[in-house]
């Protein structure tokens, strides 16, 4: 079954004291993979395994991962050493400027939060569940999408089952309209010239030449050939199928544009432009398909 570019995820966790939420959006892109990674510098060393992870397992799309956590209001620890080193510098400033030392302790105070100790780096037990909540987003991403391509697929089976239609219909009108066309052009020469003063035999070859660029046998057999090929990929088990979609669309497309221009019939005409309406909508979803 196909699935869709577009989909959410959503996954959360415990990590230490750190309550670790990761969401994943996607959306159709036409450039493959489009990755953007939003990670707090405490998790950056997951970034290189996760862009393998993601590019594996999503494929396609535009995709924005974010990464947020919530740490415990009292777990800020507060560096000491760093403290200490910045009032021993802007005490010595101080006395270079002859400047006023009494509220200098006091002006750090403000600053304490920016001067807790660095964050420590992961260890393996905590970059194991980030990679698992990472897991489950993705996991419900998938989901999302393989429900996105079923509606997607419903819409496509009726679009092109609406153009098989049609080009029955084309197929029934064209039994016989190039002999009508042929009665036609006989009786509008007959009207102008006498025919018994017209070299018959050139008089057929051009008529047989001109019924020729009306012709539409040729490209009828490769509509319907494309239409069983895009059926058939619509059933198979490729995982990747939107850009052989639209492959396909965009053949079908060249075969009705050819038969409404060779077609020189109003009725053909106007069927052709309702399956070029179904084909726009069918060209529209595959550009979302994975």
């Amino acid at each position: 079954m196909i699935q869709s570019m577009t989909g959410f995820g959503k996954a959360e966790g415990q990590i230490d004291t750190n309550a670790i939420v990761i969401e994943i959006r996607s959306l159709n892109s036409a450039k493959g993979l489009d990755l953007a990674l939003k990670i707090p510098s405490k998790y950056r060393t997951l970034e290189a395994s996760w862009r393998n992870v993601i590019a594996e397992r999503l494929q396609r799309g535009k995709i924005d991962i974010t990464l947020s956590y919530k740490a415990p209001q009292n777990s800020s620890v507060i560096d000491l050493t760093k403290i200490e080193a910045l009032f021993t510098k802007l005490s010595a400033t101080a006395d270079k400027l002859n400047a006023d030392k009494t509220a200098l302790f006091g002006s750090l105070i403000p600053l304490l939060p920016t001067l807790s100790e660095e964050e420590s780096e992961l260890d393996e037990a905590a970059i194991e569940k980030c990679d698992g909540i990472l897991s489950e987003a993705i996991d419900k991403l998938m989901s999302f999408r393989a429900q996105e391509g079923e509606t997607i697929w419903k819409d496509v089976n009726l679009r092109l089952q609406n153009i098989e239609a049609k080009l029955a219909q084309v197929i029934a009108r064209d039994k016989g309209r190039l002999s009508e066309v042929r009665t036609k052009m006989h009786e509008r020469i007959e009207g102008f010239i006498n025919l018994e003063k017209i070299d018959a035999s050139r008089l057929e070859q051009e008529v047989i030449f001109y019924l020729e660029k009306m012709d539409i046998n040729e490209e009828i057999s490769r509509l319907t050939a494309h239409c069983d090929h895009l059926a058939q990929v619509l059933i198979s088990e490729d995982s990747q199928v939107g850009r052989k979609l639209n492959f396909i669309a965009q053949e079908m497309g060249r075969e009705i544009n050819t038969i409404g221009s060779k077609a020189n019939d109003f009725p053909l005409q106007k069927l052709v432009v309702e399956m070029k309406d179904e084909l726009e909508k069918i060209k529209e979803q595959t550009s979302n398909i994975l």
